[in-house]
């Protein structure tokens, strides 16, 4: 019966028998009608606190292809899922609700990788939430760039934050540029300062000759 291996599923899950039931919901993937359904039993999973494989990104990515798999179908389809217990509303509450969690999540565990990863993994986070975590983000790649003190460090975190800094912290994306013409010039001496010129012309203690000449001078 198509309902066989999605109803033995959620018999696993309520038994907390976890791997079981993932096994048994991606057996039920192949027929349209089931993938909405047998994704956003994985996605629970995920999401479960009793399980020891617990991951809210991947409880995040499960519920987004179930909603999408899910609006994908004829309106006929659609209606055998309704009958089934999944729906548009049911679905995009899914998504919606481990989105907030992970968003949660991360503000709780406030560490540089999972900022990163809810930042590449929550595609449908609202502007003020990834620019609240990018904030943090930048933040704490500052630091540790600060704690190493070598042109390569800022460097990296030019690279991987300037632009994330210059949108939104102007006054660390200004000590920033600071730092990194300071690392630059403490590893390579005054001789290549040139050099500088042509690798950050917009460095605004490049371009500004009054904030040159602060530099030079400090």
């Amino acid at each position: 019966p198509s309902n066989a291996q999605i109803s033995k599923g959620k018999k696993l899950f309520q038994q907390q028998e976890f791997r079981a039931a993932l096994e048994a919901f991606k057996d039920d993937l192949e027929r349209p009608t089931n993938q909405p359904i047998a994704l956003a039993g994985i996605a629970r999973i995920y999401a479960d606190s009793r399980y020891p494989g617990k991951d809210l990104s991947q409880a995040y990515m499960f519920a987004s292809r179930a909603l999408r798999e899910y609006q994908q179908l004829s309106s006929a389809d659609k209606k055998n899922v309704q009958n089934r217990g999944e729906s548009q509303v049911s679905l995009s509450k899914l998504q919606s609700d481990f989105l907030q969690r992970g968003y949660q999540n991360a503000l709780d565990i406030h560490t540089l990788d999972v900022y990163n990863s809810f930042l590449k993994s929550f595609e449908t986070a609202s502007a003020a939430q990834r620019k609240e975590i990018t904030i943090k983000r930048d933040a704490i790649a500052y630091q540790n760039a600060k704690a190493i003190n070598t042109y390569d460090a800022m460097k990296t975190l030019w690279d991987n934050c300037g632009s994330s800094m210059e949108l939104y912290s102007s006054k660390s994306y200004k000590q920033l540029q600071k730092d990194l013409l300071g690392c630059y010039v403490a590893e390579n001496g005054w001789q290549l300062y040139p050099r500088i010129e042509t690798l950050y012309p917009n460095n605004l203690y490049v371009r500004d000759n009054d904030k040159a000449y602060e530099f030079l001078t400090a």
